[in-house]
């Protein structure tokens, strides 16, 4: 056994004995080699069992490392096995894998992914391997090191191969500074049946590239494991296979969700999404969150998340950034979702597909500068959307058509409060498009143009609409189109538009069909500006009390001169005469008398929409 010298003795052989003790644990270049460690974790350096460190090597290296990895591998159950450099290893249809049964550390030289790499061949298409097979109860580490899958040319539907690949039931799965590049069909695959898979997946300061799924559960509904937790971690699809991509990352249910501070990049091309957490009606998926996330370039049609029968997704501060402005970010299938700030910069923002439960949707904070035809899609009977406190700005130079926000086609409730709407440039937009549903809009700002074909910052035409509440909303900075515009047949839809103490501007309130009316009320407060008796008396849409000039008589009184502004209107005004004007009986004011009023006399009015007449009040 190795040992240090003796003081005053090993004359002539010190050095010798010296060498022999250093030996044991250091390389001739001063490295450290294989440390000896006797007791129950032993420390492997795959060197130590045979494995040649370097690229290039023949063929027959290559297999010949297959054998000695996987003997560094069994040698180092429950301790560390270490490697360092370049280690090319060959699979063939004998061996297709390495093996891994005990739990371990495996561990590569340095800080970071850059000093030791495992790389993988055959250089050819139809082969399947994983590179390292965690068999089912084990846990493993992985640390510093690049796993490179083969160097293949063209798209590859054909290959199945995975970097690292855990067969499930109970053990976890930990990788540190890892990097997963090459031709690999999938990235990292948790769970290999129906039975519980991993109890905890974590991945921390990893770069993960796959030609088809990244980070994977099961192929079926099974029950994959109990959480995953992965930060500052990037995500991409190889950018020259473009056949056979699908998901980023696919969880399936029973799974508690957490990525924070990560980047999904070259989103697939197909339908796949950057996320999709998966559950089915018997078996939902759990609780994700997702933290200061950046979803970049080609989100497509699918989407960036998409949350399928989850109990609920929280987005914290996302940022979506299509360089072209298409892709929809977030689609929701039975899910509950809450997001808290962010930027959203792509074609659609949000929008649901058909699901038996009932969905419950929160957005606030976020900014959203969208490009498509409907930003936020509100969907499906007993849904419920809560967006409060966000920017919708139109993109410069965007020109497109329908909603920012759309109550869309079935009984659902909808409510928008204290955010800023602004429509502008070549815009074309309704800001939000109402059909269907309970909807308030509340204490909102809309600013800039709104100048479809429906010409509104909040429209309806018509449908089953239970009730629209429009409070305290301000109008005032609209340069273009109308503030509401109740576009609709006479008949039941009369009457289910209601509010009070809003601001208007030039863009006022519209209700287009004649024999239809609506119940929008002068907001509280006294005009500071008089206005002058005439045959039809202009009140302000912005105050309920107005001060009368003149004398001549009154015989209508509408706002903006106009049947299609006072239509929308009901509740009361109260004039107060300062000259001495009389309300006669020739239009649509039912006076107590035809006689002059006198000076400083108040006058209070009521305004029935069903009759469209003006009532003296006491």
């Amino acid at each position: 056994m190795a040992r240090l010298p003796t003081v005053g003795s090993d004359i002539g052989g010190w050095g010798t004995v010296l060498n022999d003790f250093l030996d044991e644990e250091h390389r001739p270049d001063g490295s450290h080699g294989s440390a000896k460690f006797y007791g129950p974790k032993p420390w492997v350096d795959v060197e130590s069992r045979g494995v040649v460190v370097g690229a290039g090597q023949s063929q027959a290296t290559r297999l010949a490392n297959r054998t000695s990895l996987q003997t560094a591998v069994n040698d180092a159950a429950g301790g560390v096995l270490y490697a360092r450099g370049v280690i090319e290893v060959e699979f063939d249809a004998a061996n297709p894998r390495i093996n891994v049964s005990s739990s371990m550390h495996i561990i590569g030289a340095g800080v970071g992914w850059g000093q030791t790499t495992f790389k993988a061949f055959p250089d050819s298409a139809g082969f399947s391997f994983s590179l390292f097979r965690i068999a089912a109860g084990v846990e493993v580490v992985f640390a510093n090191f690049t796993l490179q899958g083969p160097a293949i040319s063209a798209d590859h539907a054909t290959l199945s191969t995975y970097a690292i690949e855990h067969m499930g039931t109970s053990g976890d799965l930990k990788l540190y500074s890892v990097k997963i590049t090459g031709k690999v069909t999938n990235g990292i695959s948790l769970g290999g049946g129906t039975a519980p898979g991993t109890y905890l997946t974590e991945i921390v300061g990893c770069d993960l590239e796959a030609a088809y799924e990244v980070l994977t559960g099961s192929a079926s509904d099974a029950i994959i494991g109990k959480a995953v937790h992965v930060r500052d971690t990037t995500f991409r699809n190889i950018p020259d296979v473009t056949t056979n991509q699908y998901h980023l990352v696919y969880l399936n249910p029973n799974i508690a969700v957490w990525f924070s501070h990560c980047r999904f990049l070259n989103t697939p091309t197909n339908a796949g999404y950057a996320i999709h957490h998966h559950g089915t009606a018997t078996l939902p998926a759990d609780y994700a969150v997702y933290e200061k996330c950046f979803f970049g370039s080609g989100l497509l049609g699918a989407g960036a998340i998409r949350a399928s029968n989850t109990t609920i997704s929280e987005i914290i501060a996302p940022t979506f950034r299509n360089a072209s402005g298409g892709g929809l970010a977030v689609r929701l299938q039975t899910a509950g979702v809450l997001v808290r700030g962010g930027f959203f910069y792509c074609a659609k923002a949000f929008d649901v597909i058909a699901g038996a439960a009932t969905p419950v949707v929160r957005i606030h904070g976020a900014h959203l500068e969208c490009t498509g035809s409907t930003w936020i899609d509100c969907k499906y009977a007993g849904s419920t959307w809560i967006i409060r406190d966000c920017t919708l700005k139109t993109p410069a130079g965007v020109s497109v058509s329908n909603a920012f926000i759309a109550s869309e086609n079935d009984d659902l409730n909808l409510t928008v409060e204290e955010c800023l709407l602004i429509g502008g440039g070549t815009e074309t937009r309704v800001g939000i498009d109402v059909f269907k549903g309970k909807v308030v809009i509340r204490r909102n700002v809309f600013e800039g143009a709104f100048t479809n074909g429906a010409q509104a910052a909040i429209f309806f035409a018509g449908g089953t609409l239970t009730s629209l509440v429009i409070d305290g909303n301000d109008f005032s900075g609209m340069t273009a189109g109308r503030a509401i515009n109740a576009n609709h047949a006479a008949g039941a839809d009369s009457g289910k538009i209601r509010g009070k103490d809003n601001i208007f501007g030039t863009s006022v309130p519209f209700c287009n069909t004649a024999g239809t009316y609506h119940l929008i009320e002068p907001r509280t407060g006294v005009n500071p500006v008089t206005i002058a008796s005439a045959a039809t008396l202009q009140p302000s849409l912005n105050y309920e009390v107005q001060h009368v000039t003149g004398n001549t008589t009154i015989d209508n009184i509408k706002f903006g001169n106009s049947d299609t502004q006072t239509r929308m209107m009901a509740g009361r005004l109260t004039l107060i005469m300062d000259g001495t004007a009389a309300f006669s009986a020739a239009g649509n004011i039912k006076a107590k008398t035809g006689a002059a009023r006198a000076v400083d006399e108040v006058v209070t009015v009521i305004r029935d929409p069903r009759t469209d007449f003006w009532y003296e009040e006491g």
